[in-house]
């Protein structure tokens, strides 16, 4: 992938989410949030901003993807699984209600990561809003923009709880910290990457998944590690020197694997995993020039460590079945 290609991705992937955050401003849930930063009571709830039939509403929740919900659907016309996330929630001391922060722009969740550290290491994920609602149980209670001058929650005696927890001297850690699993349209579902995914879900269980998932490698740009070799191929894209390991299979024949990372999450966990691999540089390849140029004795590992690993054998081992 040459530099033109790799900028031109970042622009898309940034104008995507500068439009769906435009929308949310505009959206009642926007609007909500700005009269509620004012002190001016909105006379509707969270919940009936978030599923407003005038305007689809994608907001910023913190938290990790760890995978695909098979059993779920994104909509009626699509057909397809929704992903799996990890989000934050937080829970009262003093009673079992529960907050599950959504925030309006990356600039409000920055407040809320910078004034609870432990927000901190949990990343930003765009997801569609319509589809929060009935993923949660009726005892969650919304609050958009938590602790920033657009501060909109349906229980004022809530807030209050977490505002002394934060501003007090007790420590806000893991004990008020939580992670809830649901299913909801994530942003990164409409991406090459995102199709990706629902593909090793969908297709794992299928007698033959190898050519579907090799297709869907091959129509994205996709996360490695390495070292870039700086000669400039005759494409225009530069060649790298890619991060390979062996292991030994259940026959004890020694295998060469080349990992691929669909989110910056699960290659996360590859690195703690591997710390010798932390000095490498994380690489986006082009997966068409991947599938193309890879060595006949290597086996291609997505997502490894997690749960939407897939092995895509090497084609000496698809030659010899």
């Amino acid at each position: 992938m040459s530099p033109n290609e790799f900028q031109d991705i970042v622009r898309e992937e940034t104008e995507l989410q500068q439009r769906m955050l435009g929308l949310a401003a505009t959206s009642p849930l926007g609007i909500g949030a700005a009269l509620a930063g004012q002190g001016i009571r909105v006379p509707i709830t969270l919940k009936e901003a978030l599923q407003s039939p005038t305007a689809p509403v994608f907001v910023l929740v913190l938290g990790e993807a760890i995978g695909i919900d098979a059993s779920s659907v994104a909509g009626p016309d699509s057909g397809l699984p929704m992903p799996q996330l990890e989000i934050v929630t937080i829970r009262s001391r003093v009673s079992p209600r529960v907050m599950l922060p959504i925030f309006t722009s990356p600039a409000t969740a920055g407040i809320a990561q910078t004034l609870v550290p432990g927000f901190g290491k949990y990343s930003q994920l765009m997801v569609d809003g319509a589809s929060i609602v009935p993923a949660i149980d009726e005892d969650t209670i919304l609050v958009a923009n938590p602790w920033s001058w657009q501060q909109w929650v349906d229980s004022s005696e809530l807030i209050a709880e977490f505002d002394e927890v934060v501003r007090g001297e007790q420590t806000f850690g893991d004990e008020v910290i939580h992670t809830r699993r649901i299913s909801v349209q994530e942003l990164s579902a409409f991406s090459s990457l995102g199709r990706l995914e629902i593909t090793i879900e969908m297709q794992r269980t299928s007698p033959d998944p190898v050519p579907a998932i090799r297709e869907k490698v091959a129509e994205t740009n996709i996360y490695a590690l390495g070292h870039a070799a700086g000669e400039v191929t005759t494409h225009g894209g530069t060649e790298a020197d890619l991060l390979h390991f062996t292991i030994d299979d259940e026959h004890g024949v020694e295998r060469v694997m080349l990992p691929v990372f669909t989110r910056p999450n699960f290659l996360r966990e590859a690195l703690l995993r591997n710390p010798d691999w932390q000095t490498l540089m994380v690489l986006v390849v082009d997966g068409a020039g991947l599938i193309a140029h890879i060595e006949d004795d290597v086996t291609l590992v997505i997502n490894p460590w997690s749960s939407l690993e897939f092995q895509v054998p090497s084609r000496e081992m698809s030659r010899a079945k």
